[in-house]
């Protein structure tokens, strides 16, 4: 199946192809299995909240649709809330996230766009500590202009998303599509993650950037499946992988993913090949976009 993408780079700025009646003209997920459009569409109302007014509860979560944010948000506690056909563009006034999410309880967010209007290195989203009986998702979410498309940590789930972070803003600014950083003791592991059938870009850095710098604290239990991960920037201060993977991450799966490394510096960066699940269920059918040549497992 193919997905006609809501957003298009002109070299300057995003244009919105929502209403465009040239599809041919829009990027595409080629062989991704996705259906419809990511993001945001239609009439939203301007809403000048912080974060959810209440609560809901399992079976009845606490819905918000249709909405457009232009402040820093922050999800700290929610439970169950759900977020709906809704923009979210910080201003820049706040250094940061332009949402943040800790000790949550079934949030999501469902044909969300997370697009800064003012480039001042925030990320799209920076969640920790969700539950593991009901995760942080995204489904059907688009992220752009940001810094790093989504800071994770444990119990989150990326479904069907979009996820292009900014590039040109000079060779100090980094910017990795999907990242899961432990470096302090007092970090929880980044268990149970999942990105399935997505579109993932590293702006200046990674794709997908797994890291674990203290040497403990391991991250179980990841699925990244069938995506397509592409590298589109890279200078001399960064380097760009589409998989990037310390040790400390144990019974990671990647499979089905499509890689093109036109502007990358290579498939991955591996430094312990045994973070990967034995057999096929850790490493199988993740093909060269550009040759469909299949990809061999890290050693």
């Amino acid at each position: 199946m193919t997905l006609l993408i809501r957003y298009r780079w002109t070299g300057s700025a995003w244009e919105d192809l929502a209403n465009t009646s040239a599809p041919g003209n829009m990027p595409q997920f080629d062989d991704v299995t996705m259906t419809g459009n990511v993001g945001a569409s239609g009439a939203l109302t301007p809403d000048g909240s912080h974060g959810p007014s209440g609560n809901g509860t399992i079976g009845n979560p606490l819905i918000i649709e249709d909405k457009e944010f232009t402040s820093y948000l922050d999800f700290t506690g929610a439970q169950y809330v759900t977020y709906r056909n809704c923009r979210f563009e910080n201003n820049g006034a706040s250094s940061g996230a332009c949402v943040a999410a800790f000790n949550c309880t079934g949030l999501r967010f469902e044909n969300c766009t997370f697009a800064p209007l003012i480039f001042t290195a925030i990320d799209g989203f920076n969640g920790y500590g969700a539950s593991p009986s009901a995760p942080i998702v995204f489904e059907d979410c688009a992220f752009v202009n940001v810094s790093d498309g989504l800071k994770l940590n444990a119990n989150m789930q990326i479904l069907h998303c979009y996820i292009r972070p900014a590039v040109g803003y000079g060779a100090s600014i980094h910017g990795d599509g999907v990242q899961a950083t432990i470096t302090s003791p007092s970090d929880s592991p980044a268990d149970n993650l999942v990105i399935q059938n997505s579109y993932i870009e590293g702006g200046s850095n990674d794709a997908i950037f797994l890291q674990n710098t203290i040497g403990s604290n391991d991250s179980t239990n990841l699925l990244i499946d069938n995506n397509w991960l592409i590298s589109r920037d890279r200078n001399s201060e960064h380097t760009s992988f589409l998989l990037h993977i310390t040790p400390n991450f144990v019974n990671v799966q990647f499979t089905n993913n499509k890689l093109d490394i036109t502007h990358a510096d290579g498939y991955y960066f591996v430094d312990d090949a045994g973070v990967f699940a034995a057999g096929n269920a850790g490493w199988s059918n993740n093909i060269d976009y550009i040759s469909s040549a299949v990809i061999p497992r890290p050693t």
